[in-house]
């Protein structure tokens, strides 16, 4: 399974990364060459304590960005072709397939939730691989409680596009809107839910729909899944979290940052105690 914090979510760790990138930049000038001493007139052992202080504080504010943001997980289902989408679901319906890094179903409405998820978002990139009426990418929420949702977009006319859109429940059980939308072949899907509302975004062809539905009822757990139909295809299943996962957990090129701020702060220590006193 190849599923981790997704880079496209980590604005703020993003952020906090420039921040840190630019704290080391104009600290190694600092460190290593006497520009800044000359102009200012301060002491060059002084700056250098104070850049020592810098590179540790732009560090430990990377590490701890990275706790609250690095929060969305992502299948991009990159791996080889399989018969089954992997050991982190469980197929509710129908069945699954592992087809050129996408998921896709060869039976009708397939369902698949994702194990111990904890999400009031999820989205998608979806797509059809040919023309037949009905074709559908879905998104679950609370699958097997008495509250769910089923959000979905489908190709209802059968010409190759994703023309409508409905607010069900289940797995595809009709009980909501079901109106039309500005047709697209593939694009991304995203729903939020905010107490009893949800609302599905969507981005294709350059454009954003937005479309909500209130429930009237919040859904029956956190648990997310998303669902297919005849020739809907999906890629990047994204959601909030795993109970219990590693979301907070910096990632490899976080840690290379804060270890070499750290490391650089250290050498500066050590060459300081070891730079002789002025009589």
């Amino acid at each position: 399974m190849k599923s981790g914090t997704s880079d496209t979510s980590g604005t703020d760790f993003r952020r906090s990364h420039n921040i840190f990138v630019a704290e080391a930049a104009s600290s190694v000038a600092l460190l290593f060459g006497t520009d800044k001493a000359a102009l200012t007139g301060a002491p060059t052992d002084q700056l250098r304590g104070e850049t020592t202080m810098r590179l540790a504080i732009a560090a430990l504010a990377a590490l701890f960005s990275t706790t609250a943001v690095q929060a969305t997980v992502t299948d991009d289902f990159n791996r080889p072709d399989a018969l089954t989408i992997g050991d982190n679901y469980t197929v509710e319906n129908g069945n699954f397939r592992i087809s050129g890094n996408k998921a896709i179903t060869t039976n009708f409405v397939s369902l698949a939730t994702y194990n111990n998820s904890t999400s009031v978002n999820a989205g998608l990139d979806a797509s059809l691989r040919g023309v037949d009426a009905g074709s559908y990418v879905a998104l679950s929420f609370g699958y097997g409680t008495a509250n769910s949702y089923f959000i979905k977009v489908q190709d209802n006319n059968g010409d190759g596009f994703f023309d409508r859109y409905g607010f069900d429940i289940g797995n595809n059980d009709l009980n909501g809107l079901f109106l039309d939308l500005n047709p697209f072949q593939s694009g991304k899907i995203d729903v939020a839910v905010n107490g009893t509302v949800a609302t599905l975004t969507v981005f294709a062809n350059g454009a954003t729909q937005i479309f909500s539905r209130d429930y009237g009822y919040a859904p029956g757990s956190t648990r997310v899944g998303f669902g297919l139909n005849r020739l809907g295809v999906a890629d990047n299943f994204r959601f909030d979290a795993i109970a219990g996962g590693n979301e907070g957990v910096p990632e490899p090129s976080a840690w290379a940052l804060m270890i070499g701020g750290f490391g650089l702060a250290g050498a500066v220590a050590r060459a300081r105690r070891r730079s002789p006193v002025p009589a």
